[in-house]
């Protein structure tokens, strides 16, 4: 659990895509309110993300600061659910990366406890 105050910064990408699924993903968490306010998603040169090679960017947002690591993993499995193609969405936080490759939603709750769980452990070391 992410301690009350403390904010982690979070960074998303899709695999496989030459930036046009990113963009679509970007836009998309702009439109969840909850994600626009209080994530802060912005896109970042993926040059500092250990394992995003092969994209051009990334999504990077705040966690802790009111979005919640399921609110975050709601969206993006929203946005799976709408698209033509199921891409594999990357979650990296705290050196730890998750993939999301379902839009059950049973699934991404578990999947946003193990993020939640990974955000309470030391960062891990890259290497």
């Amino acid at each position: 659990m992410i301690a009350k105050g403390d904010i982690v910064r979070v960074r998303v990408w899709v695999e496989d895509d030459s930036g046009d699924e990113l963009r679509s993903l970007y836009s998309w968490l702009l439109e969840e309110p909850e994600v626009r306010q209080y994530g802060a998603p912005a896109i970042e040169d993926n040059s500092t993300v250990e394992g995003a090679l092969g994209t051009l960017d990334v999504v990077a947002l705040a966690i802790g600061s009111g979005l919640t690591v399921a609110q975050l993993m709601t969206a993006i499995a929203g946005w799976r659910v709408n698209r033509p193609k199921k891409y594999l969405v990357r979650v990296e936080a705290n050196g730890r990366s998750f993939e999301v490759r379902t839009d059950d939603r049973d699934e991404i709750n578990r999947l946003a406890d193990d993020l939640e769980a990974a955000l309470a452990e030391p960062p891990a070391e890259s290497g």
